[in-house]
């Protein structure tokens, strides 16, 4: 049997092409395969796509890279999980971006309900949110700064507005992420484009700059070195964002004397934090619907990772239906 998956041949370059469908031959105990019903095109998705790899690495692996994805569980070597069972599943090694993909009942939370509700997809990266809010301490009646404002960032903007922080300021340099952190909560919203950050957060926060900076950017080593210049004494920033380097050129003794804290978070776990946030979203705690700003066929795959990447036509989630 064969299905259609993506292929990156080139850096910016994508082609929907017929594959073998994934089985179960050999598999281990706990495997499952998954019929794709929708995904959702995550930043860190981006980088796989416009990145310049060395010749012999092309073609990038088929499906290669969608993980935030829910679907009908259609094989199954699991105790857990039976053919028939609608799940979020994350794919092996990210090779999400096809009709079917490969998974195990560890990185597998069934959806609540037994529903296929769009908004479910958008579970995974509320569940990386939530197990970052795990490890930062409360923010409640604290000044947040939320550098980025892509999807990952909006939720933590949600997430920390709804914890009762006294102001949450979403920092974007495109119009239309800052009008989406305007609805996701934020109280004030700031443009680098308009001048020295440090400065425009000082006019809003009385000269205290932030207590908690979140970095939702990622894929570069220069924000973190913002997030310093904008966290008060003592205050915390997370490095969220995912990083493409081993090494970052931090102004350590800015950081040092500031007396700020520095957290890291990724992998959240599965059973806890994706369980989590499909009940918040389920329960209508959480409203993700305001970050979808597209939803295409997954045929049009190629077109949605370039707008995507340029963040054109309004783009902020983009949805890709399976058939």
């Amino acid at each position: 049997m064969s299905m259609l998956a993506a292929r990156i041949t080139a850096p910016r370059r994508m082609e929907m092409v017929e594959v073998a469908e994934p089985d179960l031959a050999g598999a281990n105990d706990g495997a499952i395969v998954v019929h794709t019903a929708l995904s959702a095109v995550c930043g860190s998705d981006l980088p796989k796509f416009w990145r310049e790899f060395k010749p012999s690495k092309y073609p990038l692996p088929d499906g290669y890279s969608m993980h935030e994805c829910i679907g009908t569980v259609v094989m199954s070597r699991s105790r857990r999980f039976r053919e028939g069972d609608l799940v979020l599943a994350l794919p092996q090694n990210s090779c999400g971006l096809a009709q079917r993909f490969a998974s195990h009942e560890d990185t597998t939370v069934a959806l609540p309900g037994g529903k296929l509700d769009e908004a479910l997809v958008l579970a995974q990266p509320l569940g990386t949110v939530i197990c970052a809010l795990r490890r930062l301490p409360p923010v409640l009646d604290r000044d947040v700064v939320v550098l980025g404002q892509g999807p990952m960032g909006l939720m933590f903007t949600r997430m920390v507005a709804s914890h009762g922080a006294r102001r949450v300021i979403g920092i974007d340099p495109v119009a239309h992420r800052r009008d989406a952190a305007r609805v996701m909560g934020a109280t004030h919203v700031l443009d680098p484009a308009a001048g020295e950050l440090a400065q425009q957060l000082r006019e809003l926060t009385g000269g205290r700059l932030a207590d908690l900076v979140v970095e939702a950017v990622g894929h570069q080593n220069e924000t973190i070195n913002t997030c310093i210049d904008l966290v008060r004494l003592e205050g915390t920033i997370l490095a969220f964002g995912i990083p493409d380097d081993p090494i970052y050129p931090i102004r350590y003794t800015d950081l040092f004397r500031r007396k700020a804290m520095l957290l890291s978070s990724v992998a959240p776990d599965p059973h806890s934090d994706f369980s989590l946030a499909l009940d918040l979203i389920s329960q209508r705690r959480f409203d993700p619907m305001p970050l979808i700003s597209h939803r295409m066929p997954y045929r049009q795959a190629p077109r949605a990772f370039e707008m995507a990447t340029a963040c054109s036509d309004g783009a902020v989630k983009i949805l890709l239906t399976y058939e």
